[in-house]
């Protein structure tokens, strides 16, 4: 009896195919990861930069009118915060509290900020690094919690950050 058990034991017919069927259970998830949400969230973090850096261009439009006949070039700070926001809201699908709807990308709430330079030239500290502000400039910065395209419980924070400046030559 205990030699047929050692017997049985010992022959690894079939098991080949039960390790197979286990790998590929394993290695399966890991590869659709790779191969569609690695992909899926770099393309994401490419349309985050454009949408920032759309938005601070747009909102570095908003000059202050009145003073640029006195030689003044300043930006009117709750205009451009309005725009830069606006912009951020309608491209990514976010109500008004920056709630994501059913459509966006985001999982989350992004946290947003818009710094308007008024008084350059200046260093602005940002969570993402210092800039350099040498004229009148908006820097918008987003911290976005993107979800997952074929895991879409996942989420990942992606950081972006856009400038833009007045110049006049």
């Amino acid at each position: 009896m205990l030699n047929r058990i050692l017997k049985r034991y010992l022959n690894k017919k079939g098991f080949v195919s039960i390790y197979a069927v286990l790998l590929i259970a394993f290695l399966l998830p890991f590869l659709m990861f790779s191969f569609v949400d690695v992909n899926h969230f770099m393309q994401q973090n490419r349309k985050l930069k454009n949408i920032v850096d759309n938005a601070a261009a747009s909102a570095v439009t908003m000059v202050d009118n009145t003073q640029i006949p006195k030689g003044i070039i300043q930006i009117t700070d709750t205009d451009a915060i309005n725009i830069a926001t606006g912009i951020v809201k309608q491209d990514l699908f976010l109500n008004n509290d920056l709630t994501p709807q059913s459509k966006s990308i985001l999982s989350g709430k992004p946290d947003l900020r818009v710094y308007v330079v008024n008084n350059a030239p200046t260093n602005v500290t940002t969570p993402l690094d210092t800039v350099n502000a040498q004229h009148p400039s908006v820097i918008v910065y987003g911290k976005f919690p993107v979800k997952g395209l074929f895991f879409s419980s996942i989420s990942v924070n992606i950081t972006a950050e856009g400038m833009s400046q007045v110049q006049f030559k």
